[in-house]
């Protein structure tokens, strides 16, 4: 047998999710008496696609009779997918090697019940991402509904709960608009007038100068013109 264990972010690689995962893997396969050759490791990596390297490598590995594989642990069937559609293919690619998928947390089998809670197991997953991504888009939607800007605003504001309110750039914001507004600009050349006027991009902690990219974002931006 192989184990596939799987985080999301980077943040949880370095949390020991993984090697918490790959321990109860280890534990259940030894239980059912298999011996576990090797780990396919997916480190930060969505589970909403299947372009996953590890994912890729455990299929082909899998599907190659001269290794001999006949069952993927998993620590939850939703490490393998929490698309219920792409953990359904996955198991199927698997079974026609004859692999089946087994969870070391939660109820497996290959007898009609075993079958059904696996096929809940992967339901169940895909109800709790769209369950999650209607909420975001529920809160993006009253964020819009009352005006306020999603994500980190453009030079001459600064975000507050409220939205975003005028810095201390403001003003000279407003002046390069208005000169870029002659018509007599390119993105270089405001660039270096906004350079002039002290205008400076703020990324985290630190300041830059306004490069030509940076002018071509903030005069194509239409957020200065109250659209979001």
């Amino acid at each position: 047998a192989v184990a596939y264990t799987r985080v999301s972010n980077e943040e949880q690689v370095s949390n020991f999710s993984l090697d918490n995962q790959n321990d109860y893997c280890i534990k259940e396969a030894e239980r059912q008496g298999y011996k576990l050759i090797r780990t396919f490791r997916e480190e930060g990596k969505s589970a909403t696609t299947t372009n996953r390297p590890q994912l890729i490598e455990l299929l082909s590995f899998c599907q190659s009779k001269e290794n001999k594989v006949s069952a993927v642990f998993v620590y939850r069937y939703d490490r393998l997918s929490r698309d219920s559609y792409q953990a359904l293919a996955i198991k199927h690619k698997l079974s026609e090697a004859g692999v089946e998928v087994v969870s070391a947390t939660e109820p497996t089998g290959n007898d009609p019940m075993g079958k059904f809670m696996q096929t809940l197991s992967f339901a169940l997953a895909q109800l709790d991402n769209d369950v999650r991504s209607q909420r975001t888009l529920d809160g993006m939607r009253k964020r819009f509904e009352a005006g306020l800007p999603h994500g980190k605003v453009p030079p001459g504001y600064i975000n507050t709960s409220d939205g975003g309110v005028p810095d201390e750039q403001f003003d000279l914001v407003r002046k390069a608009w208005e000169e870029f507004g002659t018509g007599t600009h390119t993105y270089e050349t405001i660039a270096r007038f906004m350079n002039d006027l002290g205008i400076v991009i703020k990324i985290g902690s630190r300041r830059h100068k306004v490069t030509n990219q940076h002018a071509q974002r903030i005069f194509t931006n239409k957020f200065y013109i109250g659209i979001l």
